[in-house]
């Protein structure tokens, strides 16, 4: 990977460099152990997740997922009755999973595997050359709130430049008006709705494909074809207005 102009780069550090979802299916089963009653809402089928090993974990949770939130293709719907019929599905697994992504890192097991490069994506492990090119100006990574410190430790281990790569938090929408960069490496279809704004000039935008970021728009010979879950089409954000070019990326990234 190189680049043939100064460039700005933002890039959400959540599973586009980083597998966050592998860490969380790996932690779920201490979690339902110390948290009595919670697996009482998912399938037996989450226990698919035992004793895997983290690298596989986060290939094979990005290929099969169907929702943002991954816990929620584990979600047992006939569970919504009685007392927990006003029980909220989305609110219930993002609690879960936010968590578990922040039990205690014990023995630094997590902060280690990051800085080695273990759980960082393809992508990820990338941007460690890419920050050498004396073309990058700075890699902006977007980290929410309340990020665990071994993430970020274990970011600065893994490309130790603090020259050209920043932490970034806050509201993506606002960040993206005042900051403009170059290219953009974004986990949702929200964010490039976020990104539909006029522009003079040309940005790359790279979204993984997955199966939440698309939908079917019909069939062909029996398979579907997709495309992107955005307000406006394709073909409307990469014309002269928005000046986009939209890339999907295959999984896992």
């Amino acid at each position: 990977m190189s680049l043939f102009k100064n460039s700005k780069i933002f890039v959400d550090v959540k599973n586009c460099v980083v597998s966050y979802d592998a860490i969380v299916a790996s932690r779920l089963d201490e979690y339902f152990s110390s948290n009595e009653g919670s697996k009482y809402f998912f399938t037996k089928d989450i226990d698919k997740f035992k004793n895997q090993q983290l690298q596989a974990l986060s290939q094979l949770i990005m290929e099969e997922k169907n929702n943002y939130n991954f816990l929620l293709d584990f979600f047992d719907w006939s569970k919504l009755t009685g007392n927990f019929e006003d029980t909220d599905p989305t609110k219930l697994c993002d609690y879960i999973y936010q968590e578990a992504l922040n039990m205690e890192d014990k023995d630094n097991e997590l902060y280690c595997m990051i800085g080695s490069g273990q759980l960082m994506t393809k992508i990820g492990q990338s941007f460690k050359l890419l920050l050498e090119d004396e073309k990058l100006v700075c890699i902006y990574f977007y980290v929410e709130k309340g990020t665990p410190d071994y993430i970020l430790h274990g970011l600065d281990f893994f490309y130790m430049n603090k020259i050209k790569t920043k932490y970034i938090t806050g509201d993506k929408a606002i960040f993206f008006k005042e900051n403009p960069m170059d290219s953009y490496l974004v986990e949702t279809s929200e964010e490039i709705d976020m990104l539909s704004f006029e522009r003079a000039f040309k940005i790359d935008v790279y979204i993984a494909g997955s199966k939440y970021n698309t939908s079917a728009i019909e069939k062909f010979e029996g398979v579907d074809l997709k495309t992107l879950s955005t307000l406006e089409p394709v073909s409307v954000l990469e014309g002269n207005k928005y000046n986009m070019s939209i890339y999907t990326m295959l999984l896992p990234i």
